[in-house]
């Protein structure tokens, strides 16, 4: 392999492309349920959508570059596969070309996604390592549901969406915390205050069951309220079996263990979610 391909590949690495395109299969997948004969302009906005939820990955790597070397010393940038001001060039870019894009399509649009460039900057740089990171990062997550209401610049659907989006903050909630009681050691030694470092791993760990047991409730509430078909259910029943897995992790009390596996669990039932979201749209 050539050396711009291997330069390429740290690049993809840097973005996350599964994030990405969850992100995308987010908007794109709530835009089909409220506005399912509009998908051509949806499909044109799932590209700012893809380029702002990469610059959030890139910046985040970029100030996380010191506490990486321990935590994730193989990403790009601490291993220096990547040079730090490349990092920094590739992430104006991509939120230039994503701002470009969102107001040729629409200024509500546009200004939302001027907003959550604005918040990943402030999370990656001054929130991540605190108490408070996890929120900030469970909103990005979950305004990719809202985000057609913005582009369509309408209030039709927002009940619908909004319980969507709510379900999807408390389940990425939820992740991020085990990912925080994951990454304890290296945010120990960066002085990060954490949850888990300011409340302590079985507390935190039992907030982030609670945090998708509320998750799995509203999802629930989405078949009863009559949104969603008899097929939903069947996604949102994988999604609930995680339960079993956070009360055997109590019952063990390893928590840090678990809480690598289940976070990887949990990305997994985010995604059959958006399978249940889709399929029990549909007929």
């Amino acid at each position: 392999m050539s050396v711009p391909g291997k330069k390429i590949k740290h690049f993809l690495k840097l973005i996350r492309p599964s994030i990405c395109i969850i992100s995308v299969f987010s908007f794109l997948i709530s835009a089909f349920i409220v506005f399912p004969h509009q998908m051509e302009k949806a499909l044109m906005a799932s590209l700012p959508v893809f380029l702002t939820t990469a610059f959030g990955n890139v910046i985040n790597d970029f100030y996380d570059v010191d506490i990486d070397k321990i935590n994730r010393p193989n990403r790009p940038l601490p291993s220096g596969k990547i040079k730090i001001n490349e990092a920094k060039i590739f992430a104006i870019v991509l939120a230039l070309f994503s701002l470009l894009f969102s107001l040729f399509l629409s200024f509500l649009f546009f200004l939302l996604d001027l907003f959550n460039i604005f918040i990943a900057f402030i999370y990656a740089k001054k929130v991540k390592r605190t108490i408070f990171g996890n929120l900030l990062d469970s909103y990005l997550s979950a305004s990719c549901f809202l985000a057609p209401l913005f582009l369509f610049e309408t209030m039709k659907g927002f009940k619908i969406l909004l319980l969507i989006s709510l379900t999807s903050c408390l389940g990425n909630y939820s992740r991020e915390i085990l990912k925080d009681i994951e990454d304890i050691e290296g945010d120990l030694s960066y002085g990060a205050t954490t949850l888990p470092i300011k409340m302590g791993e079985r507390f935190a760990f039992f907030l982030s069951f609670l945090m998708y047991l509320l998750a799995l409730i509203l999802g629930y509430s989405l078949y009863f309220f009559s949104i969603f078909n008899k097929l939903y259910l069947v996604f949102l029943f994988l999604s609930s079996s995680l339960i079993l897995n956070f009360l055997m992790c109590f019952k063990k009390k390893d928590f840090k263990s678990c809480s690598s596996t289940l976070q990887k669990r949990i990305k997994i039932a985010m995604f059959l979610m958006l399978l249940g979201y889709f399929l029990g749209s549909l007929g």
